[in-house]
């Protein structure tokens, strides 16, 4: 006697039942997309005195190590014009962070941490230097295209990771300064607004 098409005990592919659908097998997920190049690396300033041009910052994120670091990126100034861009590399460290906020003091104007707090008493610009959409406050602040001094001097040397050996290069000390009101060619002071 055949067993109804509902019965629960009857084969797949006998009288009446539904066939299964075809399997596809799940795609492998890559490893690998396309081949690229290597992006080209901005250089870091040698020791020396420079007057530099705020371009952009990034907040960097290492893909293995999750760790966190910031990276500003800015043209020297001079008579003869402006440089190709270099890089400032500041890492999540006490000493990292603090050189960051000195580095977006000096490019917003302030001298002292006393005077930044009354500009931004909640730290909020440090942040807001970082992307394309850097404008701080209702007033629009951002440290674009502003200038600050900087002095470069050579801490330690950096060692390669395969052979332990030094590379030639060192890790860079930053001494930031403000450059006056009077002598920033594009952008003033930035100013907590009046509210």
């Amino acid at each position: 006697m055949p067993l109804p098409a509902n019965n629960k005990f009857a084969k797949p592919g006998a009288a009446g039942a539904k066939p299964k659908p075809a399997v596809k097998p799940k795609p492998k997920p890559k490893k690998f997309g396309a081949a690229t190049d290597a992006a080209p690396r901005d250089p870091m300033l040698p020791e020396g005195e420079f007057r530099v041009r705020h371009i952009g910052a990034e907040e960097l994120v290492h893909p293995v190590k999750k760790t966190l670091s910031w990276r500003v990126q800015f043209v020297c100034v001079s008579e003869e014009g402006e440089s190709e861009p270099f890089i400032a590399l500041f890492m999540n460290s006490t000493a990292g962070v603090a050189e960051y906020q000195r580095y977006c003091m000096a490019m917003a104007g302030y001298d002292s941490a006393a005077e930044y707090n009354e500009f931004d008493p909640e730290g909020d610009f440090f942040e807001t230097v970082i992307g394309d959409a850097n404008a701080f406050s209702e007033a629009g602040h951002t440290i674009e295209r502003r200038l600050a001094d900087v002095r470069v001097t050579y801490g330690k040397a950096c060692i390669d990771r395969d052979t332990q050996q030094p590379t030639g290069d060192h890790y860079r000390n930053y001494k930031w300064a403000v450059v006056p009101d009077d002598e920033q060619d594009e952008v003033g002071k930035l100013e907590a607004s009046a509210s």
